[in-house]
């Protein structure tokens, strides 16, 4: 009987430590939100004389970018955005 209990006891305790040990912290990944990022388009095509139009927007919290291009010689057109 005093066996059966012992083992009772350890089981309980190694039970405990393991699940005091597994246990981490929640941390949310949110938390890192919003972040500063630069950002860089590009745009290249196999015919760069062709009428064609490039539209693109950046939303987000305090940033409202919006740029628009209908043109025959706009191609190849990079723009960056440091920071946003």
């Amino acid at each position: 009987m005093k066996i059966i209990r012992i083992k009772k006891q350890l089981l309980a305790v190694i039970t405990l430590v393991f699940l005091t040990i597994s246990c981490s912290s929640d941390d949310d990944p949110r938390d890192n939100y919003p972040q500063n990022r630069d950002i860089t388009f590009s745009i290249t095509s196999s015919d760069n004389n062709r009428l064609s139009e490039i539209k693109y927007t950046i939303e987000g919290n305090g940033i409202n970018i919006l740029e628009s291009s209908y043109s025959d010689s706009h191609l190849p057109k990079t723009k960056s955005y440091l920071s946003q």
